[in-house]
């Protein structure tokens, strides 16, 4: 069954533009057919009914049931050439990160320009949006704004492991 992340408003649940495409034209949905909905992190099942112009959606049943992790997480990754970044963020979203942070590094080859910028990030919530979906999350990551390294900021109560192919020289961000 399609899960779709909806916003509430007035008391009526609210599907993006796109979403409404693909119920109406991909999935070709009819009145009274049932679709999961997302919304407050929590997921229900509900029924669509379709009128002229519009559409309702009734919710049938509360289905949540806590699938997130118990304690948030966030990944900096560097930034990696191709589309494997979004591999990186579907893959990501999909065991159960919490702020997927794009990272630039000293050493990045990757120069992402600063007018591109807002256009990856949309991209990159685009597909954990799709990733959520698909493995049931109820809660969507955030993708944070492209961070330098030298900006992470973790204080002493938080584990941060960096995975690093040179383990001899051992760096702890608190030396930062």
């Amino acid at each position: 069954m399609q899960r779709y992340f909806v916003k509430k408003e007035n008391d009526k649940l609210i599907l993006n533009e796109s979403d409404l495409h693909h119920i109406k034209n991909v999935m070709r949905l009819k009145s009274n057919d049932q679709i999961i909905c997302v919304f407050d992190n929590k997921s229900y099942l509900c029924s669509i009914t379709f009128s002229r112009d519009d559409y309702n959606i009734t919710i049938l049943d509360n289905l949540s049931k806590d699938v997130e992790l118990p304690k948030n997480v966030i990944l900096y990754q560097a930034l990696i050439k191709n589309d494997n970044f979004d591999l990186v963020v579907q893959k990501a979203t999909e065991i159960g990160i919490s702020t997927i942070s794009p990272t630039i590094f000293k050493r990045s080859v990757i120069k992402i320009e600063s007018n591109k910028q807002d256009n990856k990030i949309n991209r990159y919530n685009k597909i954990v949006k799709e990733a959520c979906e698909q493995s049931h999350r109820q809660k969507l990551p955030v993708v944070t704004n492209y961070i330098n390294v030298k900006d992470i900021k973790i204080d002493d109560k938080t584990l941060g492991l960096v995975s690093y192919e040179n383990n001899q020289n051992y760096h702890s961000f608190s030396d930062n």
